[in-house]
């Protein structure tokens, strides 16, 4: 049926022209960063601002990279760490990822050198998202913060019951992320103000996605139920039957069409 939509639920994937892969080994980190002799895309394209490049989950960028690729820098995280399956983002020109020692590093994409860190008082355990100006990322503190990312400063938090192991998804102005208390929130991504939050019956360690023509917000919950709320105001539209496995985690939904 045209214009109908469904959504699946996958794994943490990389961006397919592996430009920033990340790995970790044992309480090392490695980011690796590739460059290609060729690119068929114009730069203001070669972002990718979230975890599976955006809110949907999409996992595809319109930015060409062909190979053939060198190696233009790496870093070691030797004292830090990389938690696994954590993607670093991409956006004007800028590579976030946050560690296990709790730094955030905004990195030169060209250089791979730091131009600041932030350091939380919790390990960051899944992906940042980057948009408007700011730099989003959930804690093992239990709260979700907002950096500038002309510097690295603090602009908000916001507290949640939970440690935070989830990649916030930015859509329209407001950054949903869910916590181990069970709640997702709805967060004005401008002045840190919570708009809503809505229950699940289990904690979220699966990252959340958005249809924007649907106007909803997908995640799956421990309880192993995926859950659909209204992306204005987080009322449940629908919960799935009861799925099978043991976890969600790590995993994240994808909206895509028919």
């Amino acid at each position: 049926m045209p214009g109908r939509q469904r959504i699946r639920l996958e794994a943490p994937v990389l961006p397919s022209s592996g430009t920033f892969c990340p790995r970790r080994i044992g309480t090392w980190g490695i980011l690796i960063a590739w460059c290609a002799t060729s690119l068929a895309a114009e730069p203001d394209n070669a972002t990718w601002p979230m975890l599976a490049h955006d809110a949907a989950r999409s996992g595809a960028t319109a930015a060409e990279i062909r190979p053939p690729f060198a190696r233009q820098w790496y870093r070691l995280f030797p004292d830090e760490g990389l938690m696994s399956g954590v993607q670093p983002v991409v956006a004007d020109g800028c590579v976030y990822v946050g560690t296990l020692a709790g730094v955030v590093h905004a990195i030169d994409a060209e250089t791979g050198r730091d131009r600041w860190t932030f350091r939380a008082p919790g390990a960051v355990l899944h992906a940042c998202a980057a948009d408007g100006g700011k730099v989003f990322f959930g804690c093992a503190d239990g709260k979700v913060y907002a950096l500038r990312t002309s510097d690295g400063t603090l602009a908000w938090t916001v507290p949640t019951g939970a440690a935070v192991w989830n990649a916030p998804a930015v859509h329209a102005g407001t950054v949903l992320v869910g916590s181990r208390d069970g709640c997702l929130y709805a967060i004005d991504a401008e002045d840190g103000t919570l708009r809503w939050t809505a229950a699940t019956d289990g904690p979220l360690l699966c990252s959340p996605a958005v249809d924007a023509k649907a106007g909803r917000v997908y995640v799956g919950s421990e309880d192993m139920h995926v859950y659909a709320f209204a992306l204005d105001d987080g009322r449940q539209i629908w919960r799935s039957e009861n799925l099978p496995g043991v976890s969600l985690r790590g995993y994240h939904p994808v909206v895509a069409r028919d």
